[in-house]
């Protein structure tokens, strides 16, 4: 039997597309019946296998000390960080050698933070061989953000250089690398060649155990449909997800707007559930605008409620903006979306287009393309009987092909763990 270690600073405490992938993985290996243990800042353990061992770390390192360790980490040699954060160490080393035995297991480093503490942990001789989990890339965030101000655009640059100092330690250490998509290792592979020397393998992000065992609770739809003034005649454009640039949400503001001023359409509100940087302009747009009544801010709520709120739904869209990132990976919020069984719209990326061909799961728009997310908004509106027939069955199809427990097959024939 295989024994699985992984480790990652996240308490678990906020829901969100980074705890749902890490719970997915570590879930489904368990349940096929292998050794787990999670190194983690996790106090409770309800959302998780009962075989599942953890490990506390109990280490908390704000943002802003994390981006001083990943600046030392990357630019000067590892025994500065050494001397800097000698705390650090001690109590990582702690839980990895009394706790665990990691010479028994391969071990797995979650989160782009939680690889740079691997990296430094084999530099220091506590770790020996170990993966990194790659689900996002600062280099690439960096690469196209676009700051107004002339300071910001200095300091991005700065960061960009940064982050491809580090990612090329992080990758070149690492004796293997998990990816999101196929179109990602060989993205990865090409940019950093030495990449493909390595152990890789590909656990797409899917569809969670926890949304697809789950039973809508009707007492609960009522009450949120009365809290939230939606009424039998109104129809529900729904968002769940990061309010990040990337995102798309200020898109899908703009294409709502266009919507609520044409006549044929009628009786709609748009929710949407989540935070994050574009928040607060968010709900400047929607006073701006005066429609403060038609667009219902959740904010976060509970994983285990968003089933509740998709059932008020008419219509799901994941308004991601034309992004790398998104060409190259599929976002969770897409299959949590599709879990859904209501009609769902989606940008037509590259990576979307492999698993949804002739638009079989869900409806496509130009990403980056206001008026068409608008249009197609407006054609499902307009004729949602023919939608729900087509997409009204999605959700054991989906749990099936796009589980976690299909993801993990790749880890499972890894050959390192024992």
């Amino acid at each position: 039997m295989k024994t699985y270690i992984f480790f990652t600073l996240n308490d678990f405490k906020k829901d969100g597309g980074g705890t749902v992938r890490m719970q997915g993985i570590v879930n489904a290996l368990a349940e096929s019946g292998q050794n787990v243990v999670l190194a983690s800042n996790a106090k409770m353990h309800d959302g998780f296998h009962v075989s599942i061992k953890h490990a506390y770390i109990g280490v908390n390192i704000s943002k802003r000390q994390r981006r001083i360790f990943q600046f030392i980490l990357a630019l000067f040699p590892s025994c500065i960080a050494k001397i800097i954060y000698k705390n650090y160490l001690l109590a990582f080393s702690k839980v990895l050698k009394k706790e665990i035995d990691i010479e028994k297991g391969v071990i797995i480093f979650f989160e782009y933070f939680d690889n740079s503490i691997a990296l430094f942990l084999n530099k220091q001789k506590v770790i020996g061989e170990y993966i990194n989990d790659t689900h996002g890339n600062a280099r690439l965030e960096f690469l196209h953000k676009n700051p107004s101000a002339f300071f910001e655009k200095i300091v991005n640059i700065f960061k960009y250089l940064v982050a491809i100092a580090l990612d090329r330690k992080l990758y070149k250490n690492s004796s293997g690398t998990i990816f999101l998509s196929n179109s990602m290792k060989m993205y990865f592979e090409k940019y950093y060649p030495f990449i493909a020397l390595r152990k890789n393998y590909v656990v797409r992000d899917g569809a969670s155990t926890e949304l697809c065992r789950q039973i809508i609770n009707k007492n609960k739809v009522d009450k949120y449909r009365k809290s939230l003034n939606i009424s039998a005649k109104d129809k529900v454009i729904m968002f769940a997800g990061n309010f990040k640039n990337s995102g798309g949400v200020l898109d899908l503001l703009k294409a709502f707007d266009i919507l609520v001023q044409k006549k044929n359409i009628q009786n709609i509100k748009l929710l949407l559930i989540g935070d994050g940087e574009c928040y607060k302009e968010a709900n400047e747009f929607s006073d701006r605008k005066y429609l403060e009544k038609k667009i219902l801010f959740i904010g976060r709520i509970p994983y285990s409620e968003l089933c509740n709120y998709q059932e008020l739904a008419h219509i799901i869209v994941c308004p991601d903006k034309k992004h790398p990132l998104s060409e190259l990976v599929p976002h969770i919020k897409y299959f949590d979306a599709l879990i859904s069984g209501k009609t769902v719209i989606n940008g037509s990326f590259a990576s979307i287009n492999d698993i949804n061909q002739n638009e079989r799961l869900s409806v496509d728009f130009k990403p980056s393309d206001i008026d068409d997310l608008s249009a197609k908004i407006e054609m499902v509106l307009l004729d949602q009987r023919k939608f729900n027939l087509r997409y009204g069955s999605n959700k054991e199809g989906v749990c099936s092909e796009f589980s976690y427990h299909n993801s993990v097959k790749s880890l499972l024939g890894s050959q390192r763990a024992k």
